[in-house]
């Protein structure tokens, strides 16, 4: 698959000093008002920084330059959860601690109805990045991830799943069934299975 131009622009920076608009067209091999387009969604994103003008340009306007920001630069926390995850008796632990420290700061009330539960489940997703979302479907309402904070992990431990299953299981006091990862898709979906499949689900149940 080819790398997108936002991609680009960040691999390129992450190797190299703050390069201007022209210097990313010359090496990336695209328009300059394509370079400008992907650094204003970069720079909303807060992954891209302007940095003040090289001083050593004695006349005319300088380039502006950008380069990465500090706190988007690589880590290498899957690394040391790697390592933390080497005894299996110790992932199954964490995994369960994690689900009920992740429950009691969620803490939405059981008695509201399922609506208002989903909708705060939403929103407590996405106070957490997920970039969730929930869809009425006929077998129940389907949460749908397109950003898994858990991705880079996902392929080597894929039960890091086991925590948003549990968890949307338990607000929504529903059985649920995890769909799919979004590994190899683009989002990830669990369904809470309240309904048969001859019943459709609708907001105003």
């Amino acid at each position: 698959m080819t790398k997108s131009t936002s991609s680009e622009i960040i691999n390129f920076l992450s190797n190299h000093l703050p390069a201007t608009v022209l210097e990313l067209s010359q090496q990336i091999n695209v328009t300059k008002a394509d370079i400008r387009h992907h650094l204003k969604f970069l720079i909303e994103q807060a992954k891209i920084i302007e940095v003040a003008p090289a001083t050593n340009i004695s006349r005319g306007r300088p380039a502006r330059r950008f380069t990465l920001n500090p706190t988007h630069l690589p880590d290498n926390y899957v690394e040391i959860v790697e390592l933390l995850f080497e005894n299996t008796n110790l992932f199954e632990k964490v995994i369960n601690e994690v689900y009920s420290a992740l429950y009691k700061k969620v803490d939405i009330e059981p008695h509201l109805p399922l609506i208002q539960r989903l909708n705060l489940l939403i929103k407590a997703l996405n106070e957490r990045n997920y970039q969730a979302r929930w869809e009425s479907q006929a077998l129940g309402p389907e949460v749908i991830i397109n950003n898994c904070p858990y991705r880079l992990l996902l392929e080597k431990y894929p039960d890091f799943c086991k925590i948003d299953l549990r968890l949307i299981s338990e607000i929504t006091s529903q059985p649920c069934s995890h769909l799919h990862s979004i590994l190899g898709y683009h989002n990830c979906r669990f369904r809470v299975d309240i309904k048969p499949a001859n019943k459709s689900f609708h907001p105003s149940d």
